[in-house]
C-alpha cells in the first residue's frame, strides 16, 4: 500500500511541474476555451487554455512507467487505451480551436471513438 501512495504523491508532483510549464506555452499559442456568448455566468472562463489534460496524463504515464519497472503486458495494454483516450480529448480540443467554437467532436462521435478503443 505504502507503493501506491508514492505513486499518487509523484503524479501530483510531475502533473504540477508539467502544468506550471504547459500553460503558459497554451497561452502564448492562444489555445484558449471558446465560450458561449448566450452563457453569461461563463463568461470568466473565456480564454482558459485547453489541452491541459495532456499534463495529467502524461505524468500519470511517465510516473507509472517508473515505479512499475518490468514489462507487463496488462501495464502496456492499460497505457495505450490511456494514451488513445487522451489522442480523442486532443481531437476534440484541436478541433475546437480549429473552428473557433465551443463544440469540438459531437457526442455520437465521443462515443463512437470511445467505443471503438474499448472495444
Amino acid at each position: 500500500m505504502g507503493k501506491y501512495v508514492y505513486v499518487v504523491i509523484w503524479a501530483f508532483v510531475v502533473s504540477w511541474i508539467a502544468c506550471k510549464s504547459i500553460i503558459p506555452i497554451l497561452k502564448k499559442l492562444k489555445a484558449g476555451q471558446n465560450i458561449l456568448s448566450y452563457v453569461k455566468e461563463h463568461e470568466s472562463k473565456s480564454g482558459t487554455p485547453t489541452m491541459g489534460g495532456i499534463a495529467f496524463i502524461l505524468a500519470a504515464v511517465l510516473v507509472s512507467i517508473f515505479f512499475v519497472g518490468e514489462y507487463e503486458r496488462s501495464f502496456a495494454i492499460c497505457i495505450v487505451i490511456g494514451l488513445s483516450y487522451m489522442v480523442v480529448g486532443i481531437l476534440d480540443d484541436y478541433l475546437k480551436q480549429k473552428h473557433k467554437e465551443n463544440l469540438g467532436l459531437r457526442a455520437w462521435q465521443k462515443l463512437l471513438f470511445q467505443t471503438i478503443i474499448a472495444v
